[in-house]
């Protein structure tokens, strides 16, 4: 496959990043032409510091991963911090190649050691402008000094997998990398599948639905009324077959013998069920994330992201106990002009913070 990936020129203005806050319930977000950003979820921990001064060059999306933005903070063991990023991107109007698949990345070490990193991935259309919005809870193990970075890369992507040309995308304003208000708080996880799959990446049919991510046992810590949970997923159409692999698949794109139709339709859930002392249900499970969206041909790959909040419930015999589960939907019930699609087990995250 081919790539030319162009650059065009814009007016930058550096702007001094922006240090530590002061007061906790101060969000101290920076843009780069001070655009606003959406607001974070009130449950959420509020911003502490950001970084939207992209490095030089580094807005224009290349075949290259390069680093755009970058934040640091003194290490403190067994604080958490939500690390994540709103990033703008938009592809020019008069592209050879209509489409350009945008990959980010989010990377956060401890002096070079204990590395976590989580990403997106999306195709940009030719004059079109998506939003990605990658995350993660990151706790550092020793002292130092924690360094998280965002970078990205772009590809050509088509559906015959042989598009080539000009693509000329760019990060836009209002993109930013940021960090939260530090919480001592064990009880804020991270859950991703382990490194050593047992579970792979799979094809999820018509009516099919996809719920390997494990379920998690979580205790609200005494004096929290609940939690939030982040659950995000990526997710491939087979519209055709290019771009159905990772690093479960053995080098094999999972959609080839699957190929049809012009978009997937998804629909991702998330659940909590309240437990007993001896790990049981206790009152009805509840639906905390209910969404859907359609991955066009074009699209062909998406990031999902979902937020939800439960309050622990008053019920007799239920405890500070319960029990997370999330899977994704194919609600399509025949071929048509719909297309199966691929989830990809390396992205899954769910994420729970005490509320």
């Amino acid at each position: 496959m081919s790539l030319s990936l162009s650059l065009f020129p814009a007016t930058r203005r550096r702007r001094p990043r922006l240090g530590t806050a002061l007061c906790a319930g101060l969000l101290a977000a920076l843009t780069i032409t001070g655009l606003a950003t959406a607001p974070q979820a009130a449950a959420l921990p509020p911003e502490e510091a950001s970084d939207a001064t992209a490095e030089p060059g580094s807005r224009w999306v290349t075949a290259d991963r390069q680093k755009v933005f970058e934040i640091s903070y003194p290490a403190e063991p067994g604080v958490t911090r939500l690390v994540n990023a709103t990033i703008v991107v938009s592809q020019a109007t008069d592209t050879e190649a209509n489409g350009i698949g945008v990959s980010l990345g989010i990377n956060c070490r401890t002096d070079g050691a204990q590395s976590e990193s989580t990403g997106s991935i999306e195709n940009v259309h030719r004059g079109q402008q998506i939003t990605l919005r990658p995350r993660m809870l990151y706790t550092p193990t020793s002292t130092g000094t924690v360094v998280c970075q965002l970078t990205q890369r772009g590809f050509i992507g088509a559906p015959d997998g042989t598009q080539t040309g000009v693509s000329r995308a760019a990060i836009e304003n209002g993109s930013e990398l940021r960090h939260s208000i530090g919480v001592r708080d064990t009880k804020q996880r991270t859950y991703t599948l382990p490194t050593k799959l047992s579970t792979k990446s799979a094809i999820v049919g018509f009516g099919q639905q996809w719920g390997e991510f494990p379920s998690v046992s979580y205790t609200v810590p005494e004096g929290k009324k609940g939690i939030e949970v982040m659950s995000d997923h990526k997710v491939t159409s087979c519209s055709y077959a290019g771009g159905s692999s990772d690093s479960t698949t053995d080098g094999k794109d999972l959609c080839t013998g699957f190929t049809g139709g012009k978009g997937a339709s998804v629909e991702w859930f998330a659940y909590v069920t309240p437990l007993d002392a001896e790990g049981n249900a206790c009152a009805p499970k509840q639906t905390i994330i209910s969404r859907s969206r359609n991955v066009s041909l074009e699209t062909h790959h998406a990031s999902l992201y979902g937020t939800g909040t439960y309050i622990l419930p008053t019920t007799a015999g239920c405890t500070r106990n319960v029990r997370v589960k999330s899977y994704v939907r194919n609600p399509a019930t025949y071929p048509g002009g719909a297309s199966r699609f691929m989830i990809h087990a390396t992205s899954e995250r769910t994420a729970i913070l005490p509320i």
